[in-house]
């Protein structure tokens, strides 16, 4: 879950950029790393530097990998994303991930406002174009990987000039220092799957405060519903 955002906010990537990420588009270089790639639905050139966070979800992410896939995201079965289903319909995975999220978050928060994956793209976007910094427009164009007539009135621009990317990576790095507070929140992001479990934090206060008041794991895990082992972990 924590991979995926990362990478849509980093990047700008919705579900398709995602499942379509290929270990050669990930260049490595003296001092940073970058995803450089053609965006798979406008073969609109783009590059965005990586933070650390993103590079810990990268090599997170290698634990599904196999050597005979290009793939940089691949779901626990060992395959990729970007085939559909048997009925022709966009591959699931992804959706799957951030609904399981908004349904855990939707436990504590019931007037939650639900918003789809792709919004993550559109929050980056929102972000660095705010940004009190010069170009942020036609920096939130770049970050977006939208096509280069878009970022001026003159058509003919971007066939005498290129695009100025790293000031597009400065600007991530601002983006970056907006969005840390919540990067930090947690200590270990990338913990051992076994370790993780899927409960909330008001979840987790309500059980504390039952067991405060001595009762049982069993007579809890009815209240909670969640299993009495999971209660008794807790």
């Amino acid at each position: 879950d924590r991979a995926l955002i990362i990478l849509a906010l980093n990047c700008g990537f919705s579900k398709r950029e995602i499942a379509t990420l290929q270990k050669s588009e990930i260049d490595k270089g003296e001092k940073h790393t970058f995803i450089r790639r053609e965006r798979w639905k406008t073969e609109v050139y783009a590059e965005w530097v990586l933070w650390p966070e993103t590079l810990e979800a990268l090599e997170y992410l290698k634990r599904y990998q196999t050597a005979d896939n290009p793939f940089v995201v691949l779901h626990s079965r060992k395959g990729d994303m970007t085939q559909g289903t048997k009925k022709g319909n966009e591959n699931q995975v992804i959706k799957n991930h951030w609904d399981r999220i908004m349904e855990r978050i939707k436990r504590d928060e019931e007037e939650f406002y639900r918003l789809p994956f792709k919004h993550l793209r559109k929050t980056g976007a929102h972000i660095l174009r705010h940004l009190q910094i010069p170009n942020s427009t036609e920096l939130a164009s770049m970050y977006l990987a939208h096509v280069e007539t878009e970022d001026s009135r003159d058509k003919l621009l971007s066939c005498y000039t290129s695009r100025e990317w790293r000031k597009l990576h400065s600007a991530l790095q601002k983006v970056r220092k907006k969005l840390l507070p919540v990067f930090q929140s947690v200590d270990d992001p990338f913990a051992p799957e076994e370790t993780v479990m899927r409960i909330t934090p008001k979840q987790i206060d309500k059980i504390k405060e039952l067991r405060d008041q001595k009762k049982t794991y069993k007579a809890i895990a009815e209240e909670v519903g969640l299993h009495h082992v999971t209660v008794g972990k807790i």
